[in-house]
């Protein structure tokens, strides 16, 4: 039974994300990021700092939030 588009749950690991009933992990954010972040240098859309910068700051959030 799904309750809405998009549900947070809570966890005792931690939040659970699911779109469309389906479980969204951390490893999806970070290949969604760096493919979209590629594609985009690569089309010339996207300055190069930022396409480097933003999957950098993706990682360093997951990194933070296992260490913290």
């Amino acid at each position: 039974m799904r309750r809405g588009v998009i549900e947070i749950a809570r966890h005792r690991l931690g939040m659970r994300l699911h779109l469309l009933g389906l479980r969204v992990h951390e490893w999806h954010l970070g290949r969604s990021l760096t493919r979209r972040s590629r594609a985009g240098a690569l089309l010339d859309r996207v300055d190069l700092m930022l396409a480097a910068g933003v999957p950098a700051a993706g990682g360093g959030w997951l990194l933070a939030a296992v260490l913290f």
